[in-house]
């Protein structure tokens, strides 16, 4: 039994991805998302975590888990969006387009030469 969804979800990362990823810096193509939210829905079958009942996420346990929207599990990690700042002052998130790139590479997403050219687009520089 896993002491919290949280660690349920960083175990399911180690052993779909061989590492545990730092929460909003995720890179995880589709096919991996996959293997994580089958791994999450089968420790949840199992009784190895759980979701509260009477709420939303109980209701739609796939949903919660493997869903798209920034409050699923899965989701939550990824990387952030880039926000736009609001006229009260609120926080800015800037992501580095540059750490997004080299993310996408290592993860396997996109070809080495399709890191360079995206690095030279970004930059500026022709190719």
């Amino acid at each position: 039994m896993f002491k919290s969804q949280q660690e349920a979800l960083r175990q399911a990362f180690t052993q779909v991805l061989g590492s545990v990823p730092v929460k909003g810096m995720l890179v995880i193509s589709a096919e991996d998302r996959e293997k994580v939210g089958e791994l999450m829905m089968s420790w949840l079958s199992e009784g190895k975590w759980s979701i509260k009942d009477g709420t939303r996420a109980a209701s739609f346990p796939r949903e919660y888990v493997m869903g798209m929207q920034p409050t699923c599990l899965i989701q939550a990690w990824t990387l952030p969006r880039k926000k736009d700042k609001v006229a009260t002052g609120g926080e800015v998130i800037v992501v580095d387009k540059i750490a997004q790139i080299k993310a996408a590479k290592d993860a396997g997403l996109i070809s080495e030469e399709q890191a360079m050219q995206a690095v030279m687009k970004h930059l500026g520089i022709a190719s």
